[in-house]
C-alpha cells in the first residue's frame, strides 16, 4: 500500500529555487550553528528592502501553522513575516528581531472551499542579513517538530505508517500499535529524552510537543494529554479523549469524548478519594463546574447581590429548613440516597429572594429509583456523638424496623409520587436543559445534572430564560488550554511571584477538583461603580516538585476578596494563623498578600496549602475531628464574613516614591532586575499594600508587616523578551491605611539583548588556521576565554571593550598520527560587566597538508 509519510506539507530549505527573489538575494550557506542540520538560508536584503516570497501551491482550506528558526546578523534590524493568498492576508508576525537563533510559529485558517497558492513572505528592513532554518508549512493545529524529510512515499501493509527512516528501529513502516499500545510514545521527531523526563513523571509531558502518531494506519496530529488532577499524563488515538491513566494501552488508559469517569486518588491526608470527571472534547473537567457556571450566567450583568456555593449536601442543604421531603435521617433517610456514590457536590445560589439548587449524578438517571435493605447507614450529624458510628461513618445502632424506602432523584427533590415529573425532559439528549412539567425543575440527559429550586413554601421559576437552556460545558474550556501548563507548576496563586486576576467566570472555569466553591458578591463598594466580591475555591491536584523529578498531589485553598476596605491580613494573622498553622499548614505555606489592580481596585488573597497526612498534628489524626477542622476553617473565611455597610474612604492618597534599579546599565533578558526604594517617605508608615506593575503583563506585590516596612524591601523580576524601544512602563503603586491608592507615572524600562559571541575559522597554512571571534549585545566590558581544543592554555581576555579578535594556531603535528585532518571544537565564554553570561562553539576541520 503506498501511503504519504504525513499528510503534511514540508517545507525543506534546501529548495532555494522555490524562493522568489527580485534584487535582494537568497543562498544556502554552511553553517554549523544551524538549529537543523549543518545547513541555513541566508537572505541579504536591498536598499529598498524588496520582500522575499515562498510561494506553497495548491493548498487546500483548513488550519494550517508556519514556522521557523530565525537569526539576524546586525543589531537593531528587523523583518516581518507574513502568509497570503491573492488578497488576504491569513497571518503576520512583525517585527522579529532576535540576533540569535529563535523560533516563531503562527496558527491560521485558510478558508473557502477551493485550493489556492499561498505565500510566505518575508519582508525586511533595507540593507540586512538574517538567516532562516527548518521552514515548515504544516496543516496541523500548533508547531510540531520540523522532519527534514528525505523520502515522503513508501509502501506499507495495512495498519502501519510509512516512517521515511525517521523512527529509530523502524526504517520504513511502523504498525499503529507501537503507539495505540504505548500512550507514553511522544509524536513521531520527539523522545521523552529530549525533555529529561520519563513515561512515569508526568512534568515530562509539559514541555513534550505536539506532532504526529500513527493511529489506525494513518499519521494523526497528537497532543500531550493529562489525567484529571495532573498526577498522569499520555497520549491518546483521538484528540477528542481523555486520559485517565491506569495502563499504557490507550484502550483502558483513554476514554471517549462526552462520557464522565470516576477516578481514584490519595488526597494530601493520604486518604483514598474518589472524584467523578466529564471528558469534553479532549479535556477534563466537572459537570458541578457546569453547574456553577450556569448559576453565574443566571446572575451576570445584574447588579445585585449573590452568593453562590458548592460543597457536599450537608454544607450547602438545610434538610430540616430548606426542602419539604427533606425527612430525618431515619425517616425516608434522604441522607443514605445523598451518600450513596450517585451525587456529586450540591451547588446553591441565593439571588433575590430565590433559592437555586444543583448536581450531577453518577450511572443512575433521575427517575431512576434507589434503595436497598440493610447495608452502612451515614450518621453524618448523629456522628459527632461519640460512640453513634463506627470509622467509616455509619450508624452502629439501626432501629430494627428500618428500611431504606426506595426513592428517586426526582422524588427527593418534588415528593414520593412524583417519579415522572421529568419524564419529557429525560427523552432529550441533546446536551441542553429542558424544562420538566414546570420551570421549576430542569434537566439535562446528557449531562445528567439538573438544576431546581426551592419547593416551599411554593415552588420559584429557575431563572433561565426559556423552556430550554444551553449547556455551557464547552465555555468551561475558553480558557483552559492557555491554563494547561501552568497548572502542575504553581501552588495556588502565590501573589508574592504575581497574581493573575480573575474575573468570576475564570474563577469557575479554572478550579481543579474543585471540593469547594464560594462566590459572593456585593454592588456596594467603598468606590462608586466597584462591587464587593468574595471568591473561594478548596481544591486536589498534583504540582511539580520543588526539587527532582515527579509530582506531588496537595490540596489547597485559596480566597480572593475585592475592594474590601479592611486590613484582611491583619485580620487573619492576628486571628487565624497560629489556629492554621497548628492545625492546617505549615508556617511557609500560609500566605495572604494585598495587590493594586488599579487606582480604586485592590484585591487580598489568601492561600493556604493543607499538609499531608503524616504532617497533621496528632490531636487531629481521628479524620472525622481533621474534616471539622478544615471545614471550620473555609467557614471562618468564606460564609462566616457578612456583606456590611462599605465604608467611607476619606484621608489622602499616599505618596508614591522614586526608585531605582540594578543593574543601572541597561539589563538583559532572562537576568534579575532589582527595584529598590532608596528610602522612606513622609507617610510611608501609613503604607499597607505595594504592587510593581512590570509593564509585561506581571506584578509583585506585598503587604505592610511588623517584621518589614515596605519601604525598606526589595523586589526582583526576569523579563523575558527584548524590549529596547521604548522599553516596559514600570508602574509603582501604593495604598495606606485609608484604602487611597496612588500609582506613579510609568518609567520606561529597556531590557536589552544578552551578550551574544560567533566564531569562525579558516585554514591558512599546514595544521594551522585563523580563528574570528566576534562579540555583540550585553553591556562591555567583558571577560572571554578562548579555547583551542588541545593541550594549549586558554587565552584570556579580562575587562576588554575589544568586540572582534583576530586569532591564529598551529596544531601539533604528533595530534594527526596517521590521519589527513583532524576535527576540532573552537569554543569561547564569558561575561560580560553585569555577570551575564555567553558561550558559544565552533567545529572546523584542519587539514594536515594545506592546499589553498
Amino acid at each position: 500500500m503506498n501511503k504519504t509519510l504525513l499528510s503534511i506539507l514540508c517545507i525543506i530549505i534546501l529548495l532555494a529555487s522555490a524562493l522568489t527573489v527580485s534584487s535582494s538575494s537568497a543562498k544556502i550557506i554552511n553553517d554549523g550553528m544551524a538549529p537543523q542540520g549543518d545547513n541555513s538560508l541566508e537572505i541579504t536584503s536591498d536598499g529598498a528592502g524588496t520582500p522575499i516570497t515562498y510561494t506553497v501551491e495548491d493548498v487546500e482550506p483548513g488550519q494550517y501553522t508556519a514556522s521557523f528558526y530565525y537569526k539576524i546578523l546586525q543589531n537593531g534590524k528587523k523583518f516581518t513575516f507574513s502568509v497570503r493568498a491573492d488578497s488576504v492576508n491569513y497571518a503576520t508576525l512583525s517585527d522579529l528581531t532576535s540576533t540569535s537563533w529563535k523560533i516563531y510559529s503562527v496558527t491560521f485558517d485558510i478558508g473557502g472551499s477551493a485550493s489556492e497558492n499561498v505565500e510566505l513572505r518575508f519582508n525586511p528592513d533595507q540593507g540586512m542579513t538574517f538567516y532562516i532554518d527548518a521552514l515548515q508549512f504544516v496543516k496541523a493545529e500548533e508547531f510540531t517538530k520540523f522532519n527534514d524529510f528525505n523520502h515522503e512515499v513508501g509502501c506499507c501493509p495495512y495498519d502501519y505508517c510509512w516512517t521515511g527512516g525517521l523512527l529509530d528501529g523502524h526504517e520504513s513502516c511502523v504498525h499503529d500499535d507501537y503507539y495505540e499500545r504505548n500512550t507514553s510514545m511522544p509524536p513521531l521527531g520527539w523522545n521523552l529524552a529530549d525533555f529529561g523526563g520519563v513515561a512515569s513523571d508526568p512534568t515530562s509531558f509539559l514541555d513534550v510537543k505536539s506532532g504526529f502518531r500513527c493511529v489506525k494506519g494513518a499519521w494523526k496530529f497528537s497532543r500531550a494529554k493529562m489525567s484529571p488532577i495532573y498526577d498522569g499524563a499520555g497520549f491518546c488515538p483521538d484528540e477528542s479523549q481523555c486520559f485517565i491513566g491506569g495502563s499504557e494501552d490507550a484502550e483502558i488508559a483513554c476514554v471517549d469524548n462526552s462520557t464522565y469517569h470516576e477516578y481514584s486518588y490519595k488526597d494530601a491526608s493520604g486518604k483514598q478519594q474518589n472524584e467523578w470527571f466529564y471528558c469534553y472534547d479532549g479535556n477534563w473537567t466537572t459537570r458541578t463546574k457546569e453547574i456553577a457556571l450556569q448559576m453565574f450566567k443566571m446572575v451576570e450583568g445584574k447588579d445585585k447581590p449573590y452568593t453562590i456555593a458548592c460543597d457536599r449536601f450537608d454544607r450547602t442543604l438545610n434538610p430540616d429548613q430548606s426542602f419539604s421531603y427533606y425527612r430525618d435521617y431515619y425517616g425516608d433517610n434522604i441522607i443514605t440516597i445523598l451518600t450513596s456514590g450517585f451525587v456529586n457536590e450540591f451547588c446553591v445560589m441565593t439571588f433575590d429572594g430565590q433559592v437555586v439548587s444543583g448536581f450531577s449524578l453518577n450511572n443512575l438517571a433521575l427517575n431512576q429509583t434507589l434503595g436497598e435493605e440493610g447495608g452502612c447507614i451515614k450518621g453524618l450529624f448523629a456522628c459527632l456523638t461519640e460512640g453513634n458510628c463506627d470509622e467509616d461513618g455509619c450508624l452502629i445502632s439501626i432501629p430494627p424496623d428500618f428500611t431504606t424506602p426506595k426513592r428517586s432523584f426526582i422524588e427527593m427533590i418534588k415528593g414520593p409520587d412524583q417519579g415522572d415529573y421529568c419524564n419529557s425532559a429525560i427523552q432529550v439528549t441533546d446536551g441542553n436543559y429542558h424544562k420538566c412539567k414546570t420551570d421549576d425543575v430542569y434537566y439535562n440527559a446528557k449531562l445528567n445534572t439538573v438544576i431546581f429550586t426551592k419547593p416551599i413554601p411554593t415552588p420559584q421559576s429557575v431563572p433561565f430564560a426559556g423552556s430550554v437552556s444551553e449547556s455551557l460545558i464547552e465555555k468551561v474550556f475558553d480558557t483552559l488550554v492557555e491554563a494547561i501548563t501552568n497548572l502542575l507548576g504553581i501552588g495556588g496563586a502565590i501573589p508574592q511571584f504575581g497574581l493573575i486576576q480573575k474575573d468570576q467566570l475564570d474563577f469557575i472555569e479554572k478550579a481543579g477538583t474543585f471540593d469547594k466553591l464560594y462566590l459572593s458578591y456585593s454592588p456596594d463598594g467603598p468606590v462608586p461603580g466597584k462591587g464587593r466580591t468574595i471568591k473561594a475555591i478548596r481544591e486536589t491536584r498534583a504540582q511539580r516538585k520543588v526539587s527532582g523529578a515527579g509530582v506531588d498531589v496537595k490540596t489547597f485553598i485559596e480566597v480572593e476578596y475585592a475592594n474590601y476596605p479592611v486590613e484582611i491580613c491583619k485580620f487573619f494573622y492576628r486571628h487565624n494563623y497560629h489556629d492554621v498553622r497548628g492545625q492546617i499548614s505549615a508556617v511557609d505555606k500560609i500566605q495572604c498578600t494585598p495587590t493594586i489592580m488599579s487606582g480604586s481596585e485592590w484585591v487580598h488573597t489568601i492561600y493556604v496549602e493543607e499538609p499531608i497526612f503524616e504532617d497533621i498534628p496528632s490531636t487531629l489524626w481521628d479524620v472525622r475531628i481533621w474534616k471539622g477542622v478544615s471545614d471550620n476553617f473555609w467557614n471562618d473565611i468564606t460564609q462566616k464574613i457578612r456583606i456590611q455597610e462599605p465604608k467611607i474612604l476619606g484621608g489622602s492618597p499616599p505618596t508614591v516614591p522614586a526608585f531605582v534599579t540594578e543593574p543601572i546599565t541597561t539589563p538583559v533578558v532572562g537576568t534579575n532586575v532589582e527595584f529598590i526604594i532608596p528610602g522612606p517617605s513622609p507617610d510611608s508608615d501609613e503604607w499597607i499594600a505595594r504592587t510593581w506593575k512590570f509593564g509585561d503583563g506581571d506584578v509583585a506585590s506585598a503587604g505592610s508587616s511588623e517584621f518589614v516596612a515596605l519601604w525598606n524591601s526589595t523586589t526582583f523580576h526576569r523579563f523575558l523578551d527584548v524590549n529596547q524601544n521604548p522599553g516596559y512602563p514600570v508602574v509603582l503603586c501604593i495604598m495606606n491605611k485609608e484604602f487611597r491608592i496612588s500609582c506613579g507615572a510609568p518609567r520606561q524600562l529597556r531590557i536589552g539583548i544578552p551578550p551574544q559571541v560567533d566564531i569562525t575559522a579558516i585554514q591558512t597554512g599546514d595544521r594551522a588556521i585563523q580563528a574570528t571571534v566576534r562579540i555583540t549585545e550585553g553591556n562591555s566590558k567583558y571577560n572571554m576565554n578562548f579555547n583551542w581544543d588541545d593541550e594549549s592554555e586558554p587565552e584570556k581576555h579580562e575587562n576588554t571593550g575589544q568586540l572582534i579578535f583576530i586569532k591564529t594556531h598551529t596544531y601539533d603535528e604528533s595530534e594527526y598520527g596517521t590521519a589527513i585532518a583532524i576535527r576540532k571544537v573552537l569554543s569561547a565564554t564569558g561575561t560580560d560587566r553585569d555577570g551575564v553570561q555567553f558561550s558559544n562553539n565552533y567545529t572546523v576541520l584542519v587539514n594536515k597538508i594545506y592546499t589553498p
